[in-house]
């Protein structure tokens, strides 16, 4: 699955949400696809609620085919100049974020970083939760006291 072509991503305009966003949709397996923005020749899009990584990951790769019509379809509901090129996408989902060009338009590529940012993202999250533990609080305190002490003392004098 690494090194296969991705099959393109071929899209119909659905419509413009109350956002200003714009819906398209899938034409051969109706994944929407929500663009929110589109600067420098970057695309922004935030897939459907409880879509599955994977399908998502091919849809974006798809529209990196030569074959696509991702990025004509976008240029046309944004009225930009068709010479502007597409630079890329960036994938926002979860509080994750993940850009792609041509050069990582891979469906297990595009998974694999989501999944570790999305590891990432959640080992952040259970650590800020211990924080607020009675364990992790008195961690903090004593860093705290620790640190306080190291700039109270100046060690030039001992």
């Amino acid at each position: 699955m690494s090194n296969e072509i991705q099959k393109a991503t071929r899209v119909q305009f659905i419509e413009t949400n109350e956002f200003g966003w714009h819906i398209f949709r899938g034409v051969s397996d109706g994944t929407r696809i929500c663009v929110t923005k589109v600067e420098d020749g970057i695309i922004s899009v935030l897939p459907p609620l409880g879509s599955n990584i994977a399908d998502i990951a091919k849809t974006i790769a798809g529209c990196f085919n030569k074959d696509s019509n991702f990025s004509k379809m976008v240029w046309e509901k944004y009225n930009l100049d068709e010479n502007v090129p597409f630079n890329g996408i960036k994938l926002k989902s979860n509080d994750i974020i993940i850009n792609v060009s041509s050069e990582n338009a891979n469906a297990y590529r595009i998974a694999r970083e989501w999944l570790k940012q999305h590891l990432i993202h959640n080992k952040h999250l259970e650590r800020e939760a211990w924080y607020e533990t009675p364990t992790g609080k008195a961690y903090l305190d004593m860093q705290l006291g620790e640190y306080q002490l190291s700039h109270i003392i100046d060690p030039t004098i001992v």
